[in-house]
């Protein structure tokens, strides 16, 4: 079964923002005041990533060192993190400079637990029919970190700028070699906020963020993982 022949693609640019998860009723409150008139347009759910790097962690030291092109590849569903993973997609995420582009691909279903099997993912990146270039890209990459968080959605009444809130993040590291847990660590202190928008409305995304008074961070969720997980 083919589960996707062509690639979601999305490009956008996108702001974000880190203050402390018990600002989250504040920044609710900042929301529903907000000139842009935002509101929930999505209710709440589970996000799980599932990080592939190379062996020397390459997309981590680009993502760390702020390079002005770098990419992160993942697989992405949602609800529980371990068991059965019904509606999987592999994503491709690129930034250049402020703008940001995805690649999406639906997966064939596979398990994800203590001791899974990197022969199912593969199996399931082979279903999805992925461009050549890119099935040889991530065969030279091997999972490396689980990440789980909650988040909010929502949206501006011109229905051009989103607003996304994350919180109770949770990492998860993964040894290449043994597809076996290496430790598990928490974020339960923050809160992350993200602005999205076209790349055509820059101009106006001024205003938006104007009205958000937090400072701007180049904050990844895959670097702060690592980072936990991991001894560098």
């Amino acid at each position: 079964m083919n589960y996707l022949s062509e690639p979601e693609i999305e490009h956008r640019m996108e702001r974000k923002y880190v203050t402390s998860l018990d600002q989250e009723r504040h920044v609710e409150g900042i929301l529903a005041l907000h000139p842009g008139i935002f509101k929930e347009h999505y209710p709440p759910r589970v996000i799980n990533s599932l990080y592939f790097d190379s062996p020397n962690f390459h997309h981590f030291m680009e993502n760390r060192d702020g390079e002005s092109l770098r990419i992160k590849a993942r697989i992405r569903w949602y609800g529980s993190m371990f068991g059965a993973v019904e509606k999987p997609a592999m994503e491709l995420k690129g930034k250049n400079g402020g703008a940001m582009w995805k690649e999406r691909y639906r997966l064939a279903p596979f398990r994800f637990e203590q001791g899974f099997s990197k022969t199912s993912i593969d199996s399931a990146l082979q279903l999805a029919q992925l461009p050549d270039q890119t099935m040889f890209d991530l065969k030279r990459l091997g999972p490396t970190l689980a990440l789980q968080y909650r988040r909010k959605y929502y949206l501006s009444s011109c229905g051009r700028f989103r607003i996304t809130i994350d919180s109770q993040m949770l990492y998860v590291g993964v040894n290449q070699l043994t597809n076996s847990f290496l430790g598990i660590e928490h974020d339960r202190e923050s809160l992350v906020i993200e602005l999205k928008y076209g790349i055509d409305d820059e101009e106006d995304a001024v205003q938006v963020a104007n009205g958000i008074p937090f400072r701007l961070s180049r904050n990844s969720k895959y670097v702060n993982g690592i980072a936990k997980v991991y001894v560098f």
